[in-house]
C-alpha cells in the first residue's frame, strides 16, 4: 500500500483526514471514529459502540486528535513524520510514522 500523504506530526497530535475519503467513508464532522493500535500503526475506522478502543470525534475541519497513550506507544514526537494510508476495502485510514 502506498501512502496517500506524509507530513510532520504536529505538537498537538492533530491529524487531518483527507476530505475526499472522509466523505466516501462517511467520517463527517461530529461522528465518532475508533482509533486502534495495531502493528506500529493507528487504524482510524468507523465507531463500534461495543469497542473498548479509543474513540474520537471528527472535527468540523476533518481532524482527529491522537490520544497520548497512542503517541507514547508509537514514540511520536513533533519532529516525526506521519503517513496516511487509505484502506478502501475496509473504509478506514491507517496512520504510520516514518
Amino acid at each position: 500500500m502506498k501512502p496517500y500523504k506524509c507530513k510532520e506530526f504536529n505538537k498537538y497530535g492533530i491529524v487531518r483526514l483527507p476530505c475526499k475519503w472522509r466523505r466516501q467513508f462517511d467520517f463527517t464532522p461530529g461522528k465518532l471514529v475508533d482509533l486502534v493500535y495495531k502493528k506500529e500503526s493507528i487504524i482510524v475506522k468507523k465507531h463500534n459502540p461495543k469497542s473498548t478502543d479509543n474513540s474520537r470525534i471528527v472535527s468540523g475541519e476533518g481532524t482527529i486528535s491522537i490520544p497520548a497513550e497512542l503517541k507514547r506507544l508509537l514514540s511520536l514526537t513533533p519532529d516525526d513524520e506521519i503517513c496516511i494510508y487509505i484502506d478502501k476495502d475496509n473504509e478506514c485510514f491507517i496512520l504510520k510514522p516514518l
